[in-house]
């Protein structure tokens, strides 16, 4: 890996996609069975592209935009930022419900309807729009209110492989980085001499062909992370993101609930009972979450599965000293550091 690093310093980053580095990856990955050729890796472009952004209350939230789960942040945000959420925290009962029908309905919606952006930006801009957030707005107020749950389909999961990195310097700059692996050995290849693991991203294209996220050529699959920055009055406050599959990004929707909705703080924020769900009525729900709570949610209908539904880490910014605090979540095998 040293070595790998010194050539990137000494030859760039276009080593790893024309020189000797990407010959190195593409023999090994040929003579293992796989199909990835030069050519391939030459064609690859980066994207750059803008944030997406929304309100929330005061705030405004920039977070990544698709293919990652940037998109399942923004749909629940809208939806749920129309509900009496401090109301419902006071009876805990129904906001975990409805929660877990805001993450159920936009993991339907994001699974079913999206992919790479270039070929479902529209359907994109259907489901936030105000007439689809609304609608489900509504519907999850009828659940709520009658006890019931939303049939959804059935879907694969993801496993866990993914670091998230959140980083201030001294200038005040930001930045929130999450990759990933894949699974946490990737595709199980490891380039001899190269000191790196091959990725397994193309697991997160879906199998069957025909749909949004189908593997196709230069597509992008989806992709579950969402870094995201929290601002009020243009002012950075909160930088946050997390692992765990799709739990990463239903994590970071329920610590901005708690934070900018029901003024909890951070450490709290990223410490309460979480759940999780990909659209299914199976629920991942934390084991520190209130028997009553698992009580209910089994009674209306969820499946319930114990286990930790994601993991975050955030860096906080003091408006009034511009003093950073790094907050690592308790279920996280990370830390804070200053230099």
């Amino acid at each position: 890996l040293a070595r790998l690093l010194e050539r990137l310093a000494a030859e760039g980053l276009d080593s790893l996609y024309r020189g000797e580095a990407a010959a190195d990856l593409v023999a090994h990955v040929q003579a293992s069975g796989g199909v990835l050729t030069l050519d391939d890796l030459a064609d690859y472009t980066p994207r750059e592209t803008e944030p997406l952004s929304l309100s929330f209350g005061a705030y405004t939230i920039h977070t990544s935009p698709l293919p990652t789960g940037g998109a399942v942040l923004a749909q629940a945000i809208k939806t749920l930022d129309g509900l009496d959420l401090a109301r419902l925290w006071s009876e805990k009962l129904p906001y975990y419900h409805a929660v877990a029908l805001a993450l159920q309905s936009t993991w339907a919606d994001q699974l079913t309807r999206l992919g790479d952006p270039t070929e479902t930006a529209i359907a994109l801009d259907r489901i936030l729009s105000d007439e689809h957030t609304t609608r489900m707005r509504h519907r999850i107020e009828h659940l709520v209110h009658t006890a019931s749950v939303l049939h959804g389909p059935e879907v694969i999961g993801l496993p866990g492989g993914t670091v998230h990195i959140a980083v201030a310097d001294p200038e005040g700059n930001l930045a929130a980085l999450t990759l990933t692996h894949g699974n946490p050995f990737g595709s199980g290849l490891s380039v001899p001499g190269g000191g790196t693991l091959v990725a397994g991203g193309m697991g997160y294209f879906e199998r069957a062909p025909g749909r949004p996220n189908s593997v196709g050529p230069r597509k992008r699959p989806l992709y579950p992370a969402c870094p995201t920055l929290v601002m009020k009055e243009e002012c950075p406050l909160l930088l946050l993101g997390g692992i765990g599959g799709r739990k990463a990004a239903s994590a970071v929707v329920q610590a901005l609930l708690h934070y900018c909705a029901l003024r909890h703080p951070v450490d709290d924020s990223l410490c309460l009972p979480r759940l999780h769900t990909d659209g299914s009525l199976t629920l991942c729900v934390d084991p520190g979450l209130p028997r009553p709570a698992s009580d209910y949610l089994r009674a209306v209908g969820y499946l319930l599965e114990s286990g930790e539904a994601g993991a975050l880490f955030a860096l906080m910014r003091d408006p009034d000293s511009g003093l950073f605090t790094g907050v690592v979540d308790p279920r996280a095998t990370g830390l804070a550091v200053g230099i």
